[in-house]
């Protein structure tokens, strides 16, 4: 789902899952798709994907592929939660707000007002309308700030246990320490720079609890639990001599 060039769905391939549609409006990220899985349909527009009846269907070309998909696998756009744009998050509150005082209910006034980044909204939708037992989620460490309280609140909705964290990407021998949070590591590259994903791991609810453990998922239950894992995002959380240290009695 918004799968770019499908680097998830490599290592979910080694694991023995088997992808059966991608989705992805890219084009040179759909050259490599094709190039790589030319056997696999891709659709084109998240916004026009449907699940109905057993099936994906693309609601504008009425492209279609009949499946059963217990997992969904990908990420949305990180432009409006990157640093290097201006991070507004996944919709715009100044029209969010307009929305609601014209007489939208809050959901629909989100996806109205939605930034790109806000196409997270469309994958929502897909996840509810095809209940996959699993769903795996990535984007940029700033969604921690501008939009995850949203993430999990629509995953809580949906009935999905969710387990997050940040996993820091690392070149080949580096050295890292774990914080330990489950899905997560903390790394320590001295004097250089880092990247990181958020990333969500989700399962469907079998026992009717929300994401967080109770059957009402609060603001600040969210806030309490990126407490709880420590996972504020900040350059001196990533980078510096405090967490150096940290790394070296580690490994004591």
């Amino acid at each position: 789902m918004i799968i770019g060039i499908a680097g998830l769905s490599i290592g979910l391939h080694r694991a023995g899952i088997e992808t059966v549609a991608f989705c992805e409006n890219d084009k040179p990220c759909k050259k490599i798709l094709k190039e790589h899985w030319p056997s696999i349909p891709i659709f084109h527009n998240v916004q026009n994907l449907r699940y109905e009846n057993g099936m994906l269907l693309d609601s504008i070309s009425g492209e279609h592929l009949r499946t059963e998909v217990d997992m969904i696998v990908g990420g949305f756009p990180c432009t409006d939660i990157s640093i290097g744009g201006k991070m507004k998050g996944l919709y715009d509150k100044k029209l969010y707000q307009k929305c609601l005082d014209d007489g939208m209910d809050e959901d629909e006034a989100k996806r109205y007002a939605k930034t790109r980044s806000g196409l997270w909204f469309e994958y929502a939708r897909l996840i509810n309308e095809i209940r996959p037992r699993w769903v795996i989620i990535e984007n940029v460490d700033r969604l921690v700030e501008v939009g995850l309280k949203e993430v999990l609140h629509d995953l809580a909705k949906l009935r999905y246990d969710v387990e997050w964290g940040i996993i820091i990407t690392v070149p080949t021998n580096s050295a890292y320490v774990s914080n330990g949070t489950d899905f997560t590591t903390k790394t320590v590259l001295k004097g250089s720079e880092v990247d990181s994903v958020v990333t969500l791991t989700a399962g469907l609810s079998v026992t009717g609890v929300d994401a967080l453990g109770s059957d009402e998922v609060t603001s600040d239950d969210v806030d309490n639990d990126i407490e709880a894992k420590g996972l504020e995002v900040d350059d001196e959380d990533l980078v510096g001599d405090d967490n150096y240290s940290d790394q070296e009695s580690a490994q004591d």
